[in-house]
């Protein structure tokens, strides 16, 4: 896992400064690199500035949820199986309530990306053996060892590919719409 980056004041799109504590971002704002500090949460001066304030969310954060949605759109898992419910009423009274519900069957999912796996390396090996009567080049064997990381698999490449795709136009789409 990456390390997050250290704490400090980090540019932001709209040319202010916001300070990262070193695991998530504060309230804190610079209007530039040198700039005295404000607060984003400060209450509006009025109702009217209060109804255009935009959130206190920046862009990218912005552009992060809607990128992990889109994901989720399009990644989600893909249920299969087959489930059936049964319920039991109770008629009596004012108005009819559930009073026992059951269910039973498979459900499979899929369309998850696997990242348990370990990746194995291919390594090739000199044997020390050489062909016919010890004439010609060493003979080489290829062996698999443990690389200490994780496999990635092509779905969970295309994610990644897609997240920043569907993040940037999204940071784009924000920029324009200011």
């Amino acid at each position: 896992m990456a390390a997050s980056p250290p704490a400090g004041w980090y540019p932001q799109v709209d040319g202010t400064q916001r300070y990262w504590d070193g695991l998530a971002w504060t309230h804190h704002v610079s209007p530039s690199a040198g700039g005295a500090e404000t607060r984003t949460d400060a209450a509006p001066a009025n109702r009217e500035q209060a109804s255009r304030r935009m959130p206190t969310m920046s862009r990218e954060q912005i552009a992060h949820d809607l990128a992990i949605a889109y994901l989720n759109n399009r990644y989600g898992p893909e249920v299969t199986g087959e489930f059936s419910v049964t319920a039991d009423q109770d008629w009596s009274g004012d108005s009819p309530r559930v009073t026992d519900v059951t269910g039973s069957g498979e459900v499979r999912t899929e369309n998850l990306p696997r990242v348990d796996k370990i990746r194995m390396d291919r390594v090739e090996v000199r044997t020390g053996e050489r062909g016919f009567f010890g004439l010609g080049p060493e003979k080489v064997s290829t062996v698999e060892v443990d690389s200490g990381e994780f496999e990635v698999d092509p779905v969970f490449k295309n994610m990644i590919r897609d997240y920043f795709e569907a993040y940037f136009r999204f940071v784009e789409l924000l920029e324009r719409s200011a």
